[in-house]
């Protein structure tokens, strides 16, 4: 419907103008918004990463403090025979006379 006074040519031309700037409008927003997102899309990727850096570093430094505290233990004297027979096994590969050890392979995964 056009308004009074107006001429078909006039109307479909306020139109044309109204969709030109609508169109305007949203291609200046993207332009505006696309940056913003691309660089929160890296940043939020980056904070992945960093969390995965920082839960290996945790875990590294539980393990460590686990280790920290048997070597206190041993070198208070407390349990050096146990130190002595875990290096002795694990670290040189003895056992006791008689003693058989087995060493457990992990199974191979098979794709059915």
């Amino acid at each position: 419907m056009k308004p009074k006074g107006m001429s078909s040519e006039q109307g479909s031309s306020v139109k044309r103008r109204g969709l030109f700037r609508f169109v305007a409008v949203i291609v200046l927003l993207l332009l505006f918004v696309l940056p913003f997102s691309y660089r929160w899309v890296s940043n939020y990727q980056e904070l992945g990463k960093a969390s995965a850096k920082l839960n290996a570093v945790l875990e590294e430094e539980r393990r460590m403090n686990f280790e920290n505290d048997q070597l206190r233990r041993y070198s208070s004297g407390e349990n050096f025979d146990e130190y002595l027979e875990r290096y002795a096994r694990d670290e040189m590969g003895y056992a006791d006379p008689n003693e058989r050890v087995y060493h457990v392979r992990p199974e191979k995964k098979t794709e059915n």
